[in-house]
């Protein structure tokens, strides 16, 4: 029970730590479809460069996303017969700090490689703010894309993965050392964790995936650039928000504290008798 405690606060730690980075310190102004943009927040205040910003902004979502996958892999591994399960610590330490290496390593030359910072025709912003472009056209615009298809693909696989695991072993493969109450809850756990993690994930995508569909021309709207983004900034607090609504005892301390319930406490009269001897 501790590490399922431990795995929704890590996530919802995160959830938090992106929220603040882009909506506060570092609040991307993307110009899509081009791989360009500029940062305002804080840190831009603060004179921190666009390049900087992008690149702290790496590692954040990374965590967020692998601890998503890290949830997945809590509700596998607690399975006693899932032959799959990270048994180890240090197993777990040593999978996490992979993903996370690897993920780096693959976004850090985009970092290192970065074109002339000139977009052609630009909007008007590009004359009043500095712009940080990542790519043209040609081979690290297709390095970029494929890269941000390959992480997602490869984080996607596991989490997967370790979802097929669950279903698996709750459902089909049932051991005989688990009672039919400890796997009703864990079941009724795992769905709990699906529930948490696909709603704000659709409210992500769905919008996303529209105006991708509906931009085939190509040009540049800042305005679904601003509707697109918007979820990706209220994704962060709808992640939080569904933890503690889809578990029971979050559910019902918000309740309580929404509503002010206080313990009833039953009051019992006793009534002193007083007797005397004859």
């Amino acid at each position: 029970m501790n590490n399922v405690k431990l795995s929704l606060l890590n996530l919802n730690f995160w959830y938090l730590s992106t929220g603040l980075l882009y909506s506060y310190l570092s609040t991307p102004y993307f110009f899509y479809p081009h791989l360009a943009g500029f940062y305002i927040g804080f840190l831009s205040d603060f004179g921190v460069s666009n390049a900087v910003q992008s690149y702290i902004g790496c590692p954040v979502s990374f965590a967020m996303i692998i601890s998503i996958m890290s949830l997945f892999e809590n509700r596998s591994s607690l399975i006693i017969n899932n032959i799959f399960s990270i048994k180890k610590s240090r197993t777990r330490i040593l999978w996490t700090s992979g993903n996370f290496l690897v993920c780096m390593g693959l976004v850090t030359p985009i970092y290192l490689n970065l074109p002339d910072q000139e977009l052609p025709c630009p909007p008007i912003s590009f004359f009043t703010e500095s712009i940080l472009i990542f790519a043209y056209s040609g081979f690290w615009e297709t390095y970029s894309t494929t890269i941000i298809l390959l992480i997602n693909t490869i984080l996607l696989f596991q989490t997967l993965f370790f979802s097929t695991c669950c279903l698996y072993y709750l459902l089909y493969a049932k051991s005989n050392h688990v009672s039919s109450e400890t796997r009703r809850l864990q079941t009724r756990s795992f769905y709990a964790t699906v529930l948490q993690t696909a709603i704000p994930i659709l409210c992500l995508l769905i919008p996303t995936i529209i105006f991708m569909l509906k931009n085939e021309t190509e040009q540049y709207s800042q305005t679904k650039n601003n509707v697109t983004f918007l979820p990706a900034i209220l994704h962060k607090g709808i992640g939080s928000l569904c933890i503690i609504l889809v578990h029971y005892p979050y559910r019902k301390f918000l309740i309580s504290f929404i509503f002010c319930e206080r313990n009833k406490k039953t009051i019992v009269k006793v009534s002193h008798c007083s007797a005397q001897h004859f």
